[in-house]
Formats: structure tokens, sequence, C-alpha cells
């Protein structure tokens, strides 16, 4: 019978371990292994398996796809990102009205849509705590933070917030598709997902605050 609630699985396979990033912030932590489940925004070969016959059917996609259990019991789940600042869906929705546009340029009523999701998210995963007392589960909010980046663009070398560094002005975004010269003042990578310097600055924010999870700078 279909629930109105996500299952654990489910919640594991929107998982992201936001560790992988902890190199990159120079800082050493308690955790062995770190495993990633996860969709097109975190791909370790699941997106391989859901869109055959597509770019993401060639590598470096699946090619760390585990295909067993991993036997994790510190997860960190990400909430959605500030949908309303991506350019594919500023095109798509663009509206006439000021008052739909946030001080930041973004489309308040899709943002406010991710808010919506993410709150029913941790609602479910301190359903899940209770449910599994053993698994360290941590909410990572990427809503604020990303939005915390594209108010503070300067800080963070942005530039260019809502042009895609791949493909646009009607090429897409392939191996023969334009590439800007410079991906790290860009805060979309084609569009639909973020830079290398967008995820920094995001991971920036959950990692060493004002949305820091403390486990996460934990060193031991």
């Amino acid at each position: 019978m279909a629930s109105s609630s996500f299952s654990f699985f489910q919640i594991l396979s929107a998982t992201t371990t936001l560790l992988l990033l902890l190199e990159a912030h120079q800082a050493s932590s308690c955790f062995s292994a770190i495993f990633s489940f996860g969709d097109s925004l975190q791909d370790t070969g699941n997106a391989a398996h859901m869109f055959v016959n597509s770019a993401l059917s060639n590598p470096p996609y699946g090619t760390t796809y585990f295909h067993k259990a991993t036997g994790a019991k510190t997860f960190v789940v990400p909430g959605n990102l500030p949908i309303g600042c991506i350019p594919a869906w500023l095109g798509q929705y663009r509206s006439d009205k000021p008052s739909d546009y946030d001080r930041n340029g973004c489309l308040i009523w899709m943002n406010n849509f991710s808010e919506y999701h993410n709150n029913h998210l941790q609602t479910e995963l301190d359903r899940l705590k209770g449910q599994f007392p053993n698994v360290n589960i941590a909410y990572a909010d990427y809503l604020n933070s990303g939005i915390r980046m594209f108010s503070n663009q300067a800080q963070f070398g942005i530039t260019v917030p809502f042009i895609a560094c791949c493909g646009g002005n009607g090429y897409p975004c392939n191996a023969t598709g334009p590439v800007c010269p410079n991906p790290l003042n860009h805060a979309s990578w084609e569009g639909f997902h973020p830079t290398e310097a967008t995820y920094h600055a995001i991971s920036d924010g959950i990692i060493r605050g004002p949305y820091a999870i403390p486990f996460l700078s934990q060193k031991c």
C-alpha cells in the first residue's frame, strides 16, 4: 500500500555526504570511509541506471555504484536548493512583476516551495531518528546556505549568478557545447546544476557555519 511518508530507503537515496568536501576545507574528520547516495546532484552511479542511453549513461557516471548495503550509520541528508535562483526556472517562469522576486533576483514562490519541501523532510527525519536511535542523521540546510551565497556573491567570487556556464543560447551542454572561460565565477553549470563554486559556498555554510552540522568539523 502506498504511504504518504518517505521510506528509509527513499531518504537514503536522497542522501549526500558533505564529508566529501572536508578535504577542500582542509579539515580532518573522524570518519574512515565516505559513501554517497543521490541523484544527478551527487551521483555515485545511480543516475546511470535511471537514465539509459543518455549523457548520464557514459563514464564517469556509474563507476562507483555500490550495488549493496554499505553499513553506514551516519548520514547527512540535504534539503532542496533555492530553486528560485536556478537559471532554467528563472527563464521558464519569468515574471513581469518585480514583487515576484527577492532582492537577489530569485523567484520568491519557488524558494518558498523549496522551504515547504524541506520542512516536511525535516519532519520525516525526526521520525526516522526516533525509529533508528543508533543511526546518526543530520539535516543539511542547502536552502539557506545557498541563499547566503546569492546574498553575498562577491564573498564567494560569483559574478554571473543566473547564466549557465555550459551551453546556452540554443546550444546544449555536451562534449561539443560551448563552455564559459571561468566556471568559478558562475553559480550554475548548465542551467540546473550548481558549479563547483556554488558547492564550495554551500559546503562552507554547512561545515563552518552559520548552518553548521557539528560532527562535520570534529577532529580526531
